[in-house]
């Protein structure tokens, strides 16, 4: 794993190239452009596999950080859909996005409230909606043997994100 102060040299200021938000991600192919036998021997010792099935896993670099959940009321039928969904909160305690979950049973499960780390997939920003506040994807993930399996999708806010000190990994999705 790299400090993201490293990985954020992977990163440039704006994709525009103006001297917006320092954070937003623009994606350098010469940093980690594909991820080798070795690196998931030395990132992923745990993961102990002699061949490594491309069916099963998907290998990506990316950044990781933890927040809390916090689970939404029980509920099912024609309520579980609007009720699905679990707030995300950062150290302090204040809402900084929404987890949705997968399917109702995983509200049962202890990945729904506490300390949970998410990677970040992928981001949302409208400038042309007046007040909206640049969003980062992210997979709610817990590891299983060296492998990350995904329990929920969240919406954080993007300076949330780079406020918590997340790091650079790689990451084995099954």
């Amino acid at each position: 794993m790299k400090d993201i102060g490293q990985a954020e040299k992977d990163f440039s200021s704006n994709p525009n190239g103006d001297s917006g938000n320092s954070h937003t991600i623009t994606w350098d192919s010469s940093k980690n452009p594909v991820v080798s036998r070795t690196d998931v021997k030395t990132q992923l010792p745990q993961l102990t596999l002699r061949e490594f099935p491309d069916e099963y896993l998907v290998f990506f670099w990316a950044s990781s950080t933890s927040f809390n959940l916090e689970a939404p009321p029980s509920t099912s039928g024609r309520e579980y859909r609007r009720a699905a969904i679990a707030t995300v909160k950062n150290s302090l305690g204040e809402k900084v996005g929404i987890a949705e979950l997968m399917h109702p049973q995983h509200w049962d499960s202890k990945e729904n409230s506490g300390l949970s780390e998410f990677v970040f997939i992928g981001r949302r920003s409208v400038p042309e909606i007046p007040g909206d506040i640049p969003k980062v994807l992210a997979l709610q993930i817990k590891w299983e043997d060296g492998v990350a399996y995904r329990i929920h999708i969240a919406e954080i806010e993007e300076e949330a994100w780079w406020n918590s000190g997340p790091t650079w990994k790689l990451v084995a999705l099954g």
